[in-house]
């Protein structure tokens, strides 16, 4: 439990910190577009917001990936065996997802 919390307190700190840039970039936007409506001022919004949750995501897998292979057994009732890292990544309704399988 005091990992899965400690990892939360990090996903929400850098969530905070990618957080920073899309701020600053929606009050540059209504500075430089002050005609905006409020369906425009709220597209904008939404897209400069949508990759800041993809950490979130990627920190819920994570804790279900280390919760799934904590069980891990072959089939055959030996060992599974480590075939070296693989990098995945997806297009999610959040944002791009970047993720590491077998570390």
């Amino acid at each position: 439990m005091a990992d899965k919390d400690s990892g939360r307190v990090l996903a929400m700190a850098r969530i905070l910190a990618e957080l920073e840039g899309p701020a600053k970039a929606a009050y540059e936007y209504s500075d430089e577009h002050p005609e905006a409506t409020l369906a425009e001022l709220e597209r904008k919004l939404f897209e400069l917001s949508r990759d800041c949750f993809a950490v979130v995501l990627a920190e819920l897998i994570e804790e279900r990936r280390q919760a799934e292979e904590g069980g891990l057994v072959c089939p055959c009732g030996g060992r599974l065996r480590y075939k070296g890292e693989q990098a995945r990544q997806q297009e999610t309704l959040v944002g791009l997802l970047q993720w590491r399988r077998g570390s």
